[in-house]
């Protein structure tokens, strides 16, 4: 039976390399979860993603809280247990060199199309970000059928379309300059959700207070994209 006070309290004496049962457990139950929905992912073309909620983020015996993943604590444990299971899978493998280079051309392919849409920095960015992305595990699993790679091949030239200055009136200058601000700050956003998009991180991310704000909105809009993370660990914070 849960009993409300620690391991330590209990005398609890774990035998080295061996997790905490309640660690073990939150695992088992990820990877359970992760498996099933990769077993349907190639053919619907989206998976499901995994939230997990930690009252415990940081080192014990009051130390600081670490943000490195390798440091002491629940959701640097969690982490490194969940990502290795995941690294293991063989469906979540990184895609071949030929499944990697037709990824990267079709979506380069999209880019070519729009990118009168966008400046030489924007371009060159976006270009670099999609060279890295084709080569990540869900990219591989996500864009492996041609009807999938070509449905996101229309969702990244749709995004771009909307980055296409819009037209405005000069019947009323002093209206039209806060209508151009506003303007400009909305293609910036949509120039930023395509970086996102693209932005490659780690299968497992973190949200808490021992990782950096602009290192939290990354991993969240990450989880909120197709891709990658498939987990994310949150504090309140989150």
């Amino acid at each position: 039976d849960a009993l409300p006070i620690s391991g330590e309290k209990l005398g609890l004496v774990l035998p080295p390399g061996s997790q905490h049962p309640k660690l073990h457990a939150v695992r088992e139950l990820v990877i359970r979860l992760v498996r099933d929905e990769l077993s349907e992912a190639s053919d619907q073309g989206w998976v499901g993603k995994i939230l997990i909620f930690t009252t415990y983020v940081g080192a014990e015996r009051g130390e600081q809280m670490p943000s490195s993943d390798d440091a002491h604590g629940t959701s640097a444990a969690l982490k490194r247990s969940i990502e290795k299971a995941l690294r293991d899978m063989s469906v979540l493998r990184r895609p071949s060199k030929e499944d990697r280079r037709g990824i990267f051309e079709r979506l380069a392919g999209a880019i070519a199309r729009h990118d009168g849409y966008m400046t030489e920095v924007e371009r060159q960015r976006l270009i670099r970000r999609l060279r890295v992305f084709a080569g990540t595990p869900l990219a591989g699993l996500l864009l492996s059928s041609a009807k999938a790679l070509r449905a996101e091949v229309r969702q990244l030239g749709a995004l771009l379309e909307a980055l296409a200055p819009a037209q405005v009136d000069d019947w009323d200058r002093a209206e039209n300059e806060e209508v151009e601000r506003r303007l400009s700050e909305r293609r910036d956003r949509i120039y930023q959700h395509v970086i996102d998009r693209y932005t490659t991180r780690d299968l497992v991310a973190r949200y808490d207070g021992a990782v950096s704000s602009e290192q939290r909105d990354s991993h969240l809009r990450g989880f909120n994209s197709p891709f990658q993370p498939l987990v994310l660990i949150a504090s309140s914070v989150g």
